[in-house]
């Protein structure tokens, strides 16, 4: 778009699971300020409990939509979706996969009745007639209603565009049956479907198929320049940071296990985040840590992505860790630590792959990496450190930032692709 003309605004809905609130969809708060410039936002949300995210400006009508009833009202809503041959469908290939039968039908159960609660709640606001563009950040039940919605009411001219991440994509990441439900026929109403890595899009095509009428690309999510590029610290050992939720999945107890191995270097280690296993995670570290006089290591809690900034630019920090199972796209954590120019060690899964160059910009571990693997590498970059080699690593995880997963840049791009596809 041309950049001395001033583009004429659209209307634009914008369908949440928590955004502006809770601190559960941070990125958002970045992209917002790039889709105002060629938008007018209505935002809808299905998070009517959390209070409203710090930084947020509210200059945008928000409206918060619960979308659990009660049993009578879900039976009622079974029955309907019964009267629907998308769900025939689901179940029939449901049973044809012949595992896992209950769990599978449990969760497309869960989804349709979701779907059509929000589809009743949505019917009732009347938010979806003057919008150029519905635009839902999760690839989920939501995507269904709308497109259910707008074919009930003959609104074909206004496109739907979604995003897809990891818990929405990956088929392991679904707790009951393994499997994601009515992909096929939410994509059969999407104009678009933008995925966060090409491991995503090349994961989704190999398990779910693309449908005709929609088209599939990869819009890389990103994060904001920074004030500085953090600083090695000479007299120190090596400085570790990993930033995640404490879950099974992201494996936190391996980083543990590696730096228990490590005897002859002083390791400081944090960790920002909390979760499920946090408690369990504390004890291990205690048990496992706790008398080693060369390794500190301190559990920082949930920090705000603003706070994160600032001790990227106030501490030295090495090297960033994580050694998770499963990663859906390329994820922030990793991009954000690249635009302080601190390398990055990753596991070998998702999007991580394409985003670190193995003895560039950091190094990555086999998927199902052992402590001495990750204890190997860690001492190779305390002996890079030693040799001037981490200062030509911070070098090029910084370029990666600048590259591809510069805020600003992506943002701009894709803000300008949903005014295009808009009506």
């Amino acid at each position: 778009m041309d950049n001395d003309k001033q583009p004429i605004k659209k209307n634009l809905l914008l369908i949440t699971n928590h955004f502006p609130f809770g601190v559960q969809e941070p990125f958002l708060r970045h992209e917002l300020e790039y889709l105002k410039k060629y938008f007018t936002l209505t935002v809808v949300t299905t998070d009517c409990t959390s209070p409203l995210s710090s930084g947020v400006g509210h200059d945008f009508p928000v409206y918060r939509i619960k979308i659990h009833s009660n049993f009578f009202v879900k039976i009622c809503f079974i029955l309907i979706s019964l009267t629907k041959k998308f769900v025939w469908k689901e179940i029939i290939l449901i049973i044809r996969e012949k595992r896992d039968i209950l769990a599978k039908l449990q969760t497309s159960l869960y989804n349709v009745i979701s779907a059509i609660s929000f589809y009743h709640h949505m019917k009732r606001l009347k938010l979806y007639n003057s919008q150029d563009l519905i635009y839902s950040y999760w690839h989920n039940y939501k995507v269904l209603s709308m497109g259910l919605l707008l074919e009930k009411n003959n609104l074909h001219s206004i496109p739907i565009v979604s995003r897809i991440h990891g818990y929405d994509l990956f088929n392991e990441r679904v707790d009951v049956g393994n499997r994601q439900a009515f992909k096929a026929e939410m994509d059969s109403h999407l104009s678009n479907l933008f995925f966060s890595s090409r491991y995503g899009k090349n994961y989704y095509e190999t398990h779910f198929g693309f449908s005709k009428g929609c088209n599939y690309s990869v819009a890389y999510l990103g994060v904001e320049k920074s004030d500085t590029v953090t600083l090695l610290n000479p007299n120190f050992g090596l400085s570790i940071i990993s930033v995640s939720n404490v879950i099974p999945l992201k494996r936190i107890d391996l980083i543990i296990d590696a730096l228990g191995l490590i005897k002859d270097i002083t390791v400081d280690w944090v960790h920002f985040g909390t979760g499920s296993s946090m408690d369990n995670l504390k004890k291990f570290a205690e048990e496992r840590l706790g008398e080693m006089g060369n390794i500190s290591y301190r559990f920082g809690g949930q920090i705000r992505n603003s706070d994160l900034r600032e001790y990227y630019k106030n501490n030295n920090i090495d090297v960033f860790i994580t050694t998770s199972s499963s990663e859906g796209g390329c994820p922030v954590s990793v991009q954000e630590a690249f635009s302080f120019g601190i390398p990055s060690i990753c596991s070998d899964v998702g999007g991580l792959t394409e985003m670190i160059e193995d003895g560039g910009s950091g190094y990555l571990l086999p998927k199902f990496s052992t402590p001495e693997m990750i204890k190997n590498i860690l001492l190779r970059m305390y002996s890079q450190k030693q040799t001037g080699k981490l200062e030509e690593m911070k070098r090029k995880a910084y370029k990666t930032w600048e590259e591809q997963f510069n805020a600003e840049k992506n943002y701009e791009f894709f803000a300008t692709e949903l005014h295009k596809i808009a009506r």
